[in-house]
């Protein structure tokens, strides 16, 4: 006959190890939760993903002027800037972003508008309003919206003068040092005294842009040749200059056209 203990040794040891098995799969499930809350969310183009993980986006366009504004694209005045939907103008908070026209660095475009009026902005994804404006120009305003990593073009910004418009046309020609008149002097720049208004003179010398109506003093000038004489002329839009506006040529100045000689390979002389 068996000892009755002999039995009994066996089935208290598995008894035992039943505890510590549970032990060790708790072990492991709770290590198991603990790494996976620390996983960030991987996919950054999710909208539903964390604010602070999403792709950046960006938006671009181009401001675009009536021709005698033109100017008005190299002023510090001319901006683009950039709200958050949700915020109001009037309440004093901070501005997203802000483009303002150049200086521009020829390897960063971001931030700033270039004489052709391009400018681009890296925001995070949401909705954005855009506020465009210049002097003498009406506001441009728009809605957008972009997703994480989107990069939106917005094409041609349009800006409206902000009155009705007139134009100013007239002749800048040469006269020596002796008083005697010569031909045209092209090249010149012709511009709104105290506006960024204005344009250059043709090869006939001939100046003619389109300003807000009204009555206007004009600054004329050109490297080699002195200042009018009597100062800037005055204009009205609609009404043409009836004499042409004489530059002085200064004594010791450089006349003259470069061009290259066709045997180079380059041309015949411009």
């Amino acid at each position: 006959m068996n000892h009755p203990f002999e039995q009994r040794g066996p089935v208290k040891a598995h008894r035992r190890r039943i505890p510590h098995l549970l032990l060790y799969w708790m072990f492991l499930a709770l290590v198991a939760a603990s790494g996976c809350s620390e996983i960030p969310a991987s996919n950054p183009y999710d909208p539903a993903t964390p604010e602070s993980q999403r792709a950046a986006g960006t938006i671009s366009g181009i401001l675009t002027v009536p021709g005698g504004f033109r100017r008005v694209l190299t002023e510090q005045t001319t901006r683009v800037v950039v709200y958050s939907a949700d915020r109001r103008v009037d309440d004093g908070g901070l501005v997203d972003a802000v483009a303002s026209a150049g200086p521009c660095s020829e390897d960063v475009d971001v931030g700033c508008i270039r004489a052709n009026g391009a400018f681009a902005f890296n925001v995070s994804a949401g909705a954005y309003r855009l506020e465009a404006g210049g002097s003498g120009l009406n506001a441009a305003t728009m809605i957008v919206t972009v997703a994480p990593g989107q990069q939106i073009h917005l094409g041609s910004l349009v800006l409206s003068p902000l009155d009705q418009l007139g134009s100013i046309v007239g002749d800048v020609r040469e006269i020596s040092p002796d008083g005697t008149p010569g031909g045209p002097v092209s090249g010149a720049t012709v511009s709104v005294r105290g506006r960024p208004w204005g344009t250059l003179t043709d090869d006939a010398g001939h100046f003619e842009f389109e300003v807000p109506t009204g009555r206007y003093e004009l600054d004329v000038s050109r490297e080699g040749y002195d200042a009018p004489e009597g100062g800037p002329a005055q204009v009205e839009t609609g009404v043409a200059l009836p004499d042409p506006i004489f530059l002085r040529f200064r004594p010791g100045s450089i006349r003259g056209v470069v061009g290259y000689e066709p045997r180079f390979g380059w041309g015949s002389p411009a």
